[in-house]
């Protein structure tokens, strides 16, 4: 008589400890480094107007993660179109790179590029005296171009009605993927 009061006990801290379990488990998703490339790729080619006489387009963009820093690396093929030259206006071309962070905003579920810090700015045929405008203009289009929209909407499983929505727990840069694990 006295086993079944025990028993029942027993049940419902075993009940308790698993509904708590799974209710803190941690979700694991795996971004591989070609779907980040695939997913940045799509946002280009953009080309835009900084200080009302640089006009930019920026198109081709390679995706390097960098994992020693946590960070990615992207390198972006640059036209300066219309640059005005003693010679008259041409095109220049060249190549930008830049390091960028990325963060999660967990309100929205999405995976964001954060703070890029241009590295390179290689511009074939861009006068020294131009160098630092080119740049500054940059910096503004970068943040515009690469930081506003998500890098991609992750889809973890929807929750229970009532359940909250996923936290971070951890974002890490691997050799060959973003791991972002959620906890409910």
């Amino acid at each position: 008589m006295r086993r079944a009061p025990l028993l029942a006990v027993f049940a419902a801290a075993l009940l308790a400890v698993a509904a708590w379990w799974f209710s803190h488990r941690a979700t694991e998703i795996r971004i591989p480094r070609t779907q980040l490339r695939a997913q940045l790729g799509e946002r280009f080619p953009v080309e835009r107007t900084a200080f009302l006489l640089l006009h930019w387009r920026l198109e081709g963009p390679a995706l390097t993660l960098l994992p020693q820093r946590q960070r990615v690396a992207i390198g972006i093929d640059a036209r300066l179109l219309g640059f005005r030259l003693e010679n008259g206006r041409r095109d220049l071309g060249g190549r930008i790179d830049l390091e960028s962070g990325l963060r999660y905003d967990e309100a929205r579920g999405a995976l964001f590029l954060s703070d890029p810090i241009l590295t390179r700015l290689s511009i074939d045929g861009l006068p020294a005296a131009h160098a630092q405008r080119a740049a500054e203009s940059l910096r503004g289009l970068l943040d515009e171009a690469l930081t506003r929209q998500p890098l991609l909407v992750l889809k973890p499983a929807a929750p229970a009605p009532g359940a909250s929505r996923p936290r971070l727990r951890e974002l890490r840069v691997e050799a060959d993927a973003v791991v972002v694990r959620l906890v409910k």
